[in-house]
């Protein structure tokens, strides 16, 4: 597995360079709004506000970045099966400026390496249909 180190020594990122087909698959089909009704299910209420952790910017984060470094200390690795549960809370840990950074372009760089970015002229698309 080929992977790709974002940063510098003392505050880098690592992560996989390709994704799987189910991850691929996952991140276009599996992510949306939720549907509610009320008591007396009256009426159906939309929620189209999803929570970070249920995104497919976090599913990329999740299933591609192996390690996060910060102040030359390892705070998360995905080999460790115990800090993989909990990578959500790892991420509200984070506080370094240059961490964030890394990890905001570990994400572009994930979405460009395996071919995710829509484009400028789809997202205008997109907005007039």
């Amino acid at each position: 597995m080929k992977t790709i180190r974002i940063g510098t020594e003392e505050n880098h990122i690592t992560i996989k360079e390709a994704m799987s087909f189910y991850e691929r698959k996952e991140h276009k089909y599996g992510f949306g709004g939720i549907v509610t009704t009320n008591r007396d299910a009256s009426r159906l209420e939309f929620n189209t506000r999803v929570p970070f952790s249920e995104t497919g910017d976090y599913f990329l984060l999740n299933s591609q970045v192996q390690t996060i470094v910060e102040n030359g200390k390892i705070i998360y690795d995905y080999n460790d099966p115990k800090q993989r549960r909990g990578f959500s809370k790892i991420l509200k840990d984070i506080e370094s400026k240059e961490t964030c950074k890394n990890l905001d372009e570990a994400l572009e760089k994930i979405k460009e390496i395996n071919e995710l970015k829509v484009s400028k002229e789809e997202e205008e698309e997109t907005k007039n249909d």
